[in-house]
């Protein structure tokens, strides 16, 4: 898979990244991350904020099941805990530093 930046070529501008985790999204797993995080390692990045949004998919889980917010977000938080546990190996294969938020 080859990664392909959509945008101005400005990001080189920059010693510091922004890799946003989508819980669901076919982009946050498997070879598609693989092939964003060996790219990430060919920038002269210095630092990678790596934002999970897996709290956020709680408005998903209160509108799809009815759900209470409080149980809505407990759920979410399953599911992105779930998500580092299969994908933690591919977020060490950075060569940079890197900071996770969630």
């Amino acid at each position: 898979m080859i990664v392909k930046v959509k945008s101005s070529s400005d990001y080189q501008l920059y010693d510091q990244c922004h890799l946003g985790i989508s819980i669901g999204n076919a982009n946050s797993r498997g070879q598609a991350l693989e092939s964003i995080i060996q790219w990430i390692n060919q920038q002269d990045f210095k630092h990678c904020f790596i934002d999970l949004s897996d709290t956020l998919h709680r408005h998903n889980f209160m509108y799809q099941f009815s759900l209470s917010e409080d149980h809505a977000f407990d759920k979410a938080r399953e599911e992105g805990d779930e998500w580092l546990r299969n994908n933690l190996h591919q977020l060490e294969s950075l060569n940079i530093r890197w900071n996770l938020y969630r």
